[in-house]
């Protein structure tokens, strides 16, 4: 069995961090080149990266499908 990391990045940005890097999913924020959830799952060695997405999805997933990364993408619908 592959053990799995749950990455959560359901919502955007907070209003004070959007002026810099614009409306974008918590896990996209960028470091040194890459999106936060890339250096989060890079940490890690054989696991299978499971993101719990809804806001901004699309931009979560444009970089899983550019980047050939193969992990998966879980709506988990609107969140508080």
């Amino acid at each position: 069995m592959t053990d799995a990391l749950l990455l959560p990045t359901a919502i955007l940005v907070p209003d004070e961090l959007r002026l810099d890097i614009g409306a974008v999913p918590t896990g996209m924020i960028p470091l040194h080149g890459k999106p936060m959830l890339h250096h989060i799952v890079d940490r890690y060695d054989d696991v299978r990266p499971y993101v719990a997405c809804h806001r901004g999805a699309d931009r979560i997933a444009g970089y899983v499908d550019r980047n050939g990364l193969g992990w998966d993408l879980v709506d988990v619908g609107e969140t508080a």
